[in-house]
């Protein structure tokens, strides 16, 4: 829609006596004609789409992945209430395919969010873009939005293992540990130092283990503590379980 103020002198806005310019014009480009005297106008260009324009596509926060929010601007027809059957249908691009998802009443809102789903989580090796679309169904005929896309995240990592043992045997340690119940569990970090207040990183992980278990072969004297944390699929992981100590006091202990 276009919207200009008269700044004629002497001529009000919306006066009867008013200097109207006539405007034709394509895309990003407007001309009045001549008028019979110099008159400055100023306009307001508001580009309203019949189907609606997605503003934004965004993951839903604090959850497991698999949902989003896409957030639209209304049709330039939704201008009515709740009283008509008019509504908004939002599709997900698979493959070539647009696919239905969820469908919400039109009632003259300036902006909805809608939730839908994704069909994967982003990770570091792949980025699980999504694309959607709008489908307007107005009385006036049935309008598609441009493209947008987004992605979900998973935002919450598994629970801290717990019940962590540690004995040695013949110079090995072995771990134990109570299985994660996440059902996204992918692996389980071990990390070793010995220092007794060290904080689990990179420098200190020895090594990964699918089950709730591990061995670690060591082969010097002194005290080892050991933490363990799960990983999920989509790389999170949890804080570190407590600490677990053993002791290697002598050759018995390193080589049995």
């Amino acid at each position: 829609g276009v919207t200009y103020t008269n700044w004629a002198d002497g001529e009000p806005n919306n006066s009867n006596e008013e200097d109207f310019a006539h405007m034709w014009g394509s895309d990003g480009t407007w001309n009045d004609n001549q008028a019979e005297h110099r008159t400055r106008f100023v306009l307001e260009i508001e580009r309203i789409n019949e189907a609606g324009s997605i503003l934004d596509v965004s993951d839903v926060p604090d959850d497991q992945g698999g949902r989003v929010y896409v957030v639209f601007s209304r049709s330039i027809h939704d201008t009515d209430s709740l009283r008509t059957a008019e509504m908004y249908t939002i599709e997900r691009l698979d493959g070539d395919t647009w696919v239905g998802l969820n469908s919400v009443s039109a009632y003259g809102n300036d902006e909805y969010v809608v939730e839908a789903t994704t069909l994967a989580d982003s990770t570091s090796e792949n980025d699980a873009i999504m694309t959607y679309r709008i489908i307007a169904a107005m009385e006036e005929g049935n309008f598609a939005s441009d493209p947008g896309s987004g992605y979900s995240v998973d935002n919450i990592a598994p629970s801290v293992p717990t019940g962590v043992v540690a004995t040695i045997s013949d110079g090995v340690v072995y771990l134990e540990w109570a299985h994660s119940d996440a059902n996204d569990l992918d692996y389980y970090a071990v990390y070793r130092s010995t220092d007794p207040e060290f904080v689990p990183d990179e420098e200190t992980m020895i090594g990964s283990s699918d089950g709730p278990e591990f061995a670690d072969d060591v082969e010097e004297f002194g005290d080892y503590y050991y933490a363990v944390t799960a990983f999920d699929v989509h790389e999170n992981e949890s804080d570190p379980s407590e600490l677990v100590n053993v002791t290697l006091l002598s050759l018995v202990d390193v080589h049995g």
